[in-house]
């Protein structure tokens, strides 16, 4: 047994289709059309898998980890973002969990460095009319733990820190409602009778010694814009492709280059600790 998802909606059935033997993976989900077990206890039963990944809604994660490494201590557990609820929680939990990072491992993301380090930058990603499942858990903030700088930010911290090291300080931090209203998106279901608490914008600026990076997230932006830029180059993105997450499973990089893979796990939780 290769892989083992929590979650089988949403990104969980990318991780399952991403895989080429389905025989390797096997899911749970408390919704049963989704799932291969009818108990969590059923599903921790039998070979162990080499990577368990837990792809549930925010509030969910941590209750997840501590049933996981209660059945299987040396379990190695990719946690989808924005990971546990604080830094705190996290580092408890090391060296079992890492977060997945599945846009470090787009094709080519190596080219980034010497593209952009070292120069004033802006790393963007600005959706329209994308706010995930308004009233659902996702725009709740004690399910979600916040909003876009809980969704979106992450993956901009992933780039940030990738590219750009560890050496700047976080000067400033923006985060704003823009709207509250619950309306259908082009990004899952709605519920017109539940709540929606969280930012829809969230912007921080990075300072280092001669030079700025400011990252941008945006659920309702007038305009779409998925982009890492300077005055001089470009790079534009989509939504991460399958192969991404393919890759990322396949990778040695969290044994390989543990510390380095741990630092920004903690790194990303402190500043997404701050966004809260």
């Amino acid at each position: 047994m290769r892989l083992a998802i929590i979650g089988g909606g949403g990104i969980g059935q990318v991780y399952k289709t991403g895989e080429s033997n389905p025989h390797e993976v096997k899911v749970y989900d408390t919704d049963p059309a989704l799932s291969d077990f009818a108990t969590f206890d059923e599903f921790m039963a039998g070979d162990r898998p080499k990577h368990y990944i837990i792809a549930t809604p925010n509030f969910t994660h941590s209750f997840y980890v501590e049933k996981i490494l209660s059945a299987d201590p040396y379990a190695h557990i990719f946690v989808e973002k924005p990971g546990l609820r604080n830094v705190q929680e996290w580092i408890t939990y090391m060296p079992n969990i890492t977060m997945v990072k599945n846009n470090l491992y787009r094709l080519n993301v190596e080219d980034l460095k010497p593209r952009f380090s070292g120069r004033s930058c802006r790393i963007t990603w600005h959706e329209n009319n994308r706010v995930p499942c308004p009233g659902g858990w996702f725009t709740q903030k004690d399910k979600a733990f916040g909003g876009v700088g809980q969704d979106l930010m992450p993956h901009l911290l992933h780039f940030y820190f990738y590219i750009f090291g560890y050496e700047g300080r976080l000067v400033s931090v923006k985060k704003e409602q823009r709207t509250d209203k619950i309306l259908p998106s082009k990004y899952g279901s709605f519920d017109p009778s539940g709540i929606f608490n969280v930012e829809t914008f969230a912007e921080l600026t990075f300072k280092h010694k001669d030079f700025e990076v400011i990252l941008s997230a945006d659920w309702d932006a007038p305009v779409e814009k998925r982009r890492i830029e300077n005055d001089d180059d470009k790079w534009s993105f989509q939504l991460c492709p399958e192969i991404a997450y393919v890759r990322m499973l396949n990778s040695r990089q969290f044994t390989n280059d543990y510390v380095n893979h741990t630092l920004m796990d903690v790194k990303v939780h402190q500043v997404l600790d701050i966004l809260k």
